[in-house]
């Protein structure tokens, strides 16, 4: 899978917990692995969301509503 495509990497669709081998080369294949190791240490920039949601859910459980 080349990691230049993000819709490559989105339809690797790896779930929590997945393990991962990435592998990279060329003149920028040093920023490339930062980059992509950032991205998957963020969990695609997903992690924040699933955090919100559970916050919204657990207010309207205690019937405060949305936060």
């Amino acid at each position: 899978m080349n990691g230049k495509s993000i819709m490559g990497v989105m339809m690797l669709a790896a779930e929590c917990g997945s393990s991962l081998i990435i592998k990279t080369d060329g003149e920028d294949a040093e920023a490339a692995m930062e980059a992509l190791l950032a991205l998957v240490a963020d969990g695609f920039h997903e992690m924040h969301l699933t955090a919100e949601l559970r916050e919204a859910e657990r207010a309207e459980e205690e019937g405060q509503g949305p936060a």
